[in-house]
Order: structure tokens, then C-alpha cells, then sequence
């Protein structure tokens, strides 16, 4: 360890102009690593390649994937089960900003799979969750989502450009 520098004079140190250019020039470097590595795990999101867990699980990523709409409505009904909640219906029409077919007809698909509970009370109103399958399919995507954006290095990425910001910001 030196014992030459100690760290209040560390911490007075001036940073040059040239320095501040260079970690602006890493700033920016790293950005659009960032961005690119972020595109390339978009794209692999959406092609869904990977593994599935439970074979049940296949048929509702497929649906989920199908389009925004339904992926939306999924995370929603997943959202409410773990949350230990019911969404209205009218408040889901919102959220989603579709129409009450648009909504009815992904009701009736995801009740007819068993991928939501559909409570109704005596005027017919529903109130939608998801089944204990739908969380368990949302639980593996996390955990996917959790391996492979580990895999991309994101956290490095994001320590190294707060490093070069703290550069900038030093006295």
C-alpha cells in the first residue's frame, strides 16, 4: 500500500482538460456499447430463443409474443397475481388502450387455456389475474432475462460510465 499519497490529496487533485476530453471520449465509447450490445438482446428477446422450463409454458409465450397488445395484457395479469390483486376489467381497457372486443377476445382465450382467473360478481363484472402456470412462465422469462443480461456484461458497462462520470465531476 503507498503511504505517500494520502486520500485527501487524492480527492483535491485537479483533472486537465485532456482528461475530461478522454473520459468524455470513453463516455461515449461505452454508450454505444451499451446501445449495441442492448439491440442485440432485444432481438434475442424477441425471437424467444431460448429454452422453456415446462412445456405448458411453450403455447402461452408463443401467445404473449404474439403482439404488444397480448404481451402487455399477460404482464398485467402477472402483475396483479403478485401484487395479490384483481384488474377490473375497464381498468385493464385503459392500460391497454384497446377496445372491450379487443380485450373480451384475450379473455376468452387465456380463460379457455387456464392462464387467468376471471372473477365475476353478480352484475358480471370481471376482475382478471393469472394462474399459478402464467406466474411460473413469467418467473423463468425473469430468470432468463436475469442470465442473459449478465452474460451481455450490462452491469460493467453501466459501473465503467458512472467511473468516467465521477472523473468528470471530480474537483
Amino acid at each position: 500500500m503507498l503511504k505517500s499519497i494520502e486520500p485527501t490529496i487524492v480527492e483535491k487533485r485537479q483533472v486537465s482538460s485532456d482528461m475530461k476530453h478522454e473520459a468524455n471520449i470513453a463516455i461515449k465509447a461505452l454508450r454505444n456499447e451499451y446501445a449495441r450490445k442492448l439491440a442485440l438482446f432485444e432481438f434475442q428477446t424477441f425471437t424467444g430463443d431460448r429454452e422453456i422450463g415446462d412445456s405448458a409454458s411453450k403455447p402461452l409465450r408463443d401467445w404473449s409474443m404474439s403482439t404488444r397488445n397480448k404481451r402487455q395484457f399477460f404482464v398485467l395479469c402477472t402483475i396483479a397475481t403478485m401484487h395479490n390483486h384483481f384488474y377490473k376489467t375497464s381498468k385493464l381497457r385503459k392500460l391497454l388502450g384497446i377496445s372491450r372486443a379487443a380485450l373480451d377476445t384475450m379473455i376468452a382465450d387465456c380463460e379457455a387455456e387456464g392462464w387467468i382467473h376471471v372473477k365475476r360478481n353478480k352484475q358480471g363484472h370481471r376482475r382478471i389475474q393469472a394462474t399459478e402456470i402464467a406466474v411460473q412462465t413469467w418467473l423463468e422469462y425473469s430468470n432468463w432475462i436475469k442470465e442473459t443480461a449478465f452474460d451481455y456484461k450490462f452491469h460493467h458497462l453501466h459501473a465503467s460510465i458512472v467511473a468516467m462520470r465521477e472523473i468528470l465531476e471530480s474537483k
